[in-house]
């Protein structure tokens, strides 16, 4: 079937009208063969639909230019003439028209299949994420309450049982944002983000200083932003301080610095007990091509830092 809807300028004629297409012999062929055609219009082998339409017109010679991106018909451009042939000028710029919108629609084709193909990927990340994380986080609050049957828990239990809840809890709201978003949020935005949610539901004060609109990969932002939330979570639970300060700057690689006035601690002893998350916040960093550096010592706060590209 066709469907032509075209304006004649000089007569002022507007057509709109559909027709078989083996009633339009000229049309049939460019159709057929996809390559231009230029012909006079014969009356009597169109069919009665088209006829009428000519008749109504007075249309004499027409040409006619598929539109083939990646070799598959879209559609065809035609012109048309009354009582003369069109001008070979005149059918090469219908057909370079017919090449612009022929890349037009490659481009717009291309466009959408990296949509979608980043529309995937971005829901593998997720589902990667909720494993690594919220499941984990679960898996080991499930083990942990199973214990509590059997024996009293200590306050080391009920501790640990609290920051796994709050990291899963974590994990499903940043998972919902993810999700609920039209847009993929800027580093600086999910990080301003998470800190407030992070500190107000932890009680700590939070101080901001982010670059703006500082856009990296998602997965750069995940692991990143999971190293903000061990960070803030260790200042309420063990840093015995009330207040943390946030940084981005732009340098020569981007810089991340989570930093709190607290107790710190001794860096010796927290490595020898494996605690305070530092080896999951340097093989974050290091997943991202990053580099992690903490310090902090007794009675003098801890400053984490992340410096990556």
């Amino acid at each position: 079937m066709v469907v032509i809807d075209s304006q004649y300028d000089t007569l002022g004629t507007h057509i709109q009208a559909t027709w078989p297409l083996q009633q339009h012999p000229g049309l049939r062929e460019a159709v057929a063969t996809l390559e231009p055609v230029s012909a006079p219009l014969d009356y009597g082998a169109a069919g009665p639909r088209v006829r009428e339409v000519l008749e109504a017109s007075g249309v004499t010679h027409g040409a006619w230019v598929p539109v083939c991106p990646d070799g598959k018909l879209h559609g065809v451009l035609g012109i048309a003439s009354r009582g003369g042939s069109i001008p070979n000028e005149c059918v090469d710029r219908c057909v370079a028209l017919g090449h612009f919108l022929e890349l037009a629609l490659s481009n717009w084709a291309a466009h959408r299949t990296l949509e979608q193909q980043a529309t995937a990927e971005e829901r593998r990340r997720i589902a990667r994420e909720l494993h690594d994380g919220l499941a984990h986080e679960l898996a080991f609050i499930a083990s942990k309450t199973r214990g509590a049957v059997t024996g009293a828990p200590t306050p080391r239990d009920a501790r640990e049982l609290a920051g796994a809840a709050d990291r899963a809890l974590d994990e499903a709201r940043r998972a919902i944002t993810v999700l609920s978003v039209t847009q993929p949020q800027s580093l600086d935005a999910a990080i301003s983000q998470t800190v407030e949610d992070l500190g107000s539901r932890l009680g700590v004060a939070w101080d901001l200083q982010l670059a703006d609109d500082v856009e990296v990969p998602g997965v750069v932002t995940e692991n990143l932003l999971r190293i903000v939330r061990e960070a803030i979570t260790n200042v309420a639970y063990h840093g015995a301080s009330e207040h943390v300060r946030v940084s981005l700057e732009r340098a020569e690689r981007l810089r991340l610095v989570i930093e709190d006035d607290g107790c710190g601690f001794d860096m010796d002893l927290e490595r020898a007990a494996g605690g305070f998350g530092l080896q999951s916040m340097q093989e974050r960093a290091a997943s991202v091509g990053g580099e992690l550096s903490v310090d902090s010592a007794p009675e003098q706060g801890t400053r984490v830092a992340v410096a990556f590209s």
